[in-house]
């Protein structure tokens, strides 16, 4: 394999040593579209012919509140003892939820 590699950089064939070898990569997209192995890590993983490894580069999450909580804000109910999972509704109160929470005196 090493001999095949080492014609193909001196004849100048299949584009040059650099690109045969994974030089060409720099991104974990290039590394998967130029065909090489994954990982099954988290974030996923792709790994060039010399070792060179590449991660996915996750995207936060949008939620509504800190914590992963869902608003429910507006749905006319105040919600002020809420879980702490993530899912559960963002806690209410008055001043984050003035239209469900009504100040009382």
């Amino acid at each position: 394999m090493r001999l095949i590699l080492l014609v193909c950089c001196l004849t100048g064939l299949l584009g040059g040593c650099s690109a045969q070898a994974g030089g060409g990569v720099s991104s974990f997209k290039e590394c998967i579209a130029a065909g090489y192995p994954t990982l099954k890590t988290k974030p996923p993983g792709c790994i060039t012919p010399e070792g060179k490894i590449f991660q996915e580069k996750e995207e936060p999450e949008e939620t509504a509140g800190s914590g992963g909580c869902v608003n429910k804000c507006g749905d006319g109910k105040c919600q002020q003892v809420v879980c702490m999972a993530q899912g559960c509704p963002c806690a209410e109160t008055p001043q984050t939820c003035p239209k469900d929470c009504v100040a009382s005196f």
